[in-house]
């Protein structure tokens, strides 16, 4: 999976805090993708439901993000989805 999103990586680095993470152990590699067609369709061969996304296999926590707002994001491991829901109606 690494492999056939290499031309989609945008930025890698170390971090221990991220989205709706905070990990007690060493710093996690943080692998940050483009989103497009090409990389959905990577993203849906790579796993069969959206709990499979575990290490060493597939990387963990998987996190959308538009607008520096992380709109989802799972805690695969856990079994824990996050999906920030933000109104644009006024009142």
């Amino acid at each position: 999976m690494f492999e056939k999103c290499r031309p989609y990586l945008i930025e890698t680095y170390q971090a221990k805090v991220w989205a709706f993470t905070i990990t007690k152990g060493p710093a996690a590699t943080i692998y940050e993708v483009e989103a497009n067609y090409d990389t959905c369709n990577i993203l849906q061969q790579s796993a069969n439901a959206l709990y499979d996304w575990v290490a060493p296999n597939l990387p963990e926590d998987l996190t959308f993000i538009k607008n520096n707002i992380a709109w989802f994001s799972c805690t695969s491991h856990e079994e824990v989805p996050f999906l920030y829901v933000q109104s644009t109606i006024g009142i």
